[in-house]
């Protein structure tokens, strides 16, 4: 009788669009970069040209709930359940993630203070005319474009975001924004977005 030794050698477990999370989790526990508070991540399955499927997944960074601006991380796996692909920017924060501010005050204390800041025309324009405003609370470093006493970036805050929004065109509307960054504790505009 011969030994086949292939019968006893555990098989790559089969990657599939259910446990691709799962096994990506596990691999990056074994290197050490698993963040205890990572949520659910979203899966999307991948097919190359050759047909070999692959699997992207996708933690956002949230800190109680709250979306820390570009903290995430990021994996691809191959149908062996080998990482292929990984990224993570996952930041350290301790910070207060109760308002003090509401959304609806956020909105109407940005409203108030639109007029005041020294901006562009055509931002003042998409400001004043926007057609739909609304406000999130995100984790971020406040951006200081139009403020040359400023540093570009500051430190991570709790920011309510409200957006002044503008849809143009007709079949393939195109989506325009002013962003008032507002500190969540203290009402202060800390900084601004925009798309030109």
């Amino acid at each position: 009788r011969v030994f086949d030794s292939s019968t006893y050698q555990s098989k790559p477990e089969e990657v599939s669009l259910e446990n691709a999370s799962e096994i990506a989790r596990k691999k990056i526990e074994e290197i050490g970069e698993f963040p205890a508070q990572a949520g659910e991540p979203s899966v999307e399955r991948l097919e190359e040209k050759d047909g070999e499927v692959f699997y992207r997944i996708f933690w956002e960074q949230k800190i109680e709930g709250i979306p820390v601006d570009r903290g995430f991380m990021s994996v691809t796996i191959d149908p062996a359940g080998n990482i292929r692909y990984f990224s993570k920017y996952w930041q350290n924060i301790t910070i207060d993630t109760k308002p003090k501010i509401t959304e609806e005050e956020a909105i109407e204390i940005a409203g108030q203070k639109a007029p005041l800041i020294d901006l562009p025309e055509l931002l003042r324009e998409r400001i004043d005319l926007a057609e739909n405003v609304y406000a999130d609370l995100v984790i971020k470093k406040p951006f200081h474009p139009l403020d040359k006493d400023e540093p570009l970036y500051g430190e991570y805050s709790l920011i309510w975001e409200v957006i002044f929004e503008n849809v143009e065109g007709g079949l393939e509307p195109t989506v325009s924004f002013v962003a008032l960054s507002m500190d969540a504790h203290s009402g202060e505009l800390v900084g601004m977005d925009y798309t030109m």
